[in-house]
């Protein structure tokens, strides 16, 4: 089975995995980042950073970079008022 590295990133901060865990495959694995976004999202929401879960094989290549939900408000378009 291979093993995949989860690494906690954002523009300021990596949290490296160092041990990694093994799935059967690429699936897998993204699911599990999925849970790990879930898990962690409501710790990191009050950091200012960009949050990604970066799935790095044991090649050292990164194979999918999952993101956070971004829940910063939207600022509205402003729309011509009608003629």
């Amino acid at each position: 089975m291979p093993r995949y590295f989860f690494h906690l990133q954002s523009d300021h901060v990596e949290v490296p995995d160092e041990r990694g865990r093994e799935f059967a495959g690429i699936h897998d694995a993204h699911l599990h980042a999925q849970m790990i976004v879930r898990k962690t999202e409501a710790y990191l929401a009050a950091d200012d950073g960009r949050w990604t879960v970066r799935i790095q094989n044991t090649q050292d290549q990164s194979e999918i970079i999952v993101l956070f939900p971004n829940r910063r408000p939207v600022a509205a378009k402003r729309r011509a008022a009608p003629r």
